[in-house]
Formats: C-alpha cells, sequence, structure tokens
C-alpha cells in the first residue's frame, strides 16, 4: 500500500469533509463575534456625542467658586461643559469638538483646548485656531441665581451670536 493512498485526498471523503465543516464553523464563528463586538462601537461611533444636557439648568457651585480667571474642567465628564472665566465674564463651553464630535482636552499650559481624534485647537473663548474644525464650540445658556451658577444645555448658540447674547455669559 502506498502512502499517499491513505492521505484522503478526495473532497468526498468524510473525514475530509467533517474536517472542512469544522473549521468552516469556527470560520463563520469568529466572524460572527467580530460582528456582535462591533456593534456597540459601530453605535457610539454613530451617534452624536454632544447630547449631555436635555435637561433644564443644572447648579454648579457658587459664583465665588468662579471668581479667579480659569478653566474650571471638573463639569467636562458629568455634564459635558467647561466654565470659563476670561475677561471679567463667566461663560460655559459644550465639550464637544465641531469636527466629529469628541471631547477637547484643556491644556492649561498651552491655554487651549485641543481634540485628541484629529488635533483641532480651540482658543479658551472656543474660537477654532486650526482645522479640521472650522466652526467655534457652542456656548451654553449661563445665569446666577441667588448665588447660585446655573447652566442651561439645552439651549446653544455659537460664538458669534452668544459674545452678544446676555444669556450665554456672566458679568463679573
Amino acid at each position: 500500500m502506498d502512502s499517499a493512498e491513505s492521505i484522503p485526498d478526495r473532497l468526498d471523503d468524510p473525514r475530509s469533509l467533517a474536517r472542512r465543516r469544522l473549521l468552516q464553523g469556527i470560520g463563520w464563528g469568529g466572524v460572527g463575534v467580530l460582528l456582535t463586538a462591533s456593534v456597540p462601537c459601530t453605535i457610539r461611533f454613530l451617534r452624536p456625542q454632544g447630547l449631555h444636557g436635555t435637561g433644564g439648568p443644572v447648579e454648579l457651585g457658587t459664583i465665588q467658586d468662579y471668581r479667579s480667571p480659569a478653566v474650571t474642567t471638573r463639569w467636562v465628564s458629568r455634564h459635558g461643559l467647561w466654565i470659563v472665566n476670561r475677561d471679567a465674564r463667566l461663560f460655559a463651553l459644550e465639550a464637544v469638538c465641531t469636527h466629529l464630535g469628541c471631547t477637547p482636552r484643556w491644556m492649561p499650559d498651552r491655554g487651549l483646548f485641543r481634540c485628541p481624534c484629529h488635533g483641532s485647537r480651540f482658543s479658551p473663548e472656543g474660537e477654532a485656531l486650526n482645522g479640521p474644525a472650522v466652526e467655534p464650540l457652542h456656548r451654553l445658556a449661563i445665569r446666577v441665581e441667588h448665588d447660585q451658577v446655573l447652566v442651561d444645555s439645552s439651549l446653544r448658540a455659537p460664538l458669534d451670536r452668544a459674545v452678544r447674547d446676555p444669556r450665554f455669559f456672566v458679568r463679573l
């Protein structure tokens, strides 16, 4: 008996068919696992990222908490915004890059916001300094009642309108 005759080389051999079905099952199972695992990532990618605020105003501390010129980053993860005290005005910036909706990071050593996704940079006022984002960050409605700072993320405006509209800044 020749050694070549003992190896199944026919496509209809039962051992060859069983092995092929096993490998196909493993392959299709891997594809299924990959597709299942990618669904949450795909949904997160396609969903708009700026949906932090859908309710009414939120209290973010007293006006005394924001007296010194600074960018307050403590509300980014919870409410998706920064509180900025600049040029005797207090305003709230939406923490959503206008390019693709990523969350920029405040870089105090450089005095600007930088988006980690594609490198867009924004001034502390929210102006787009370089692309790919060309639109400025949005400002959110802000007011002070009974010494409490209230930000309403359901009311937002582009920078050019917000700098003139008193609903989007508080004079200090």
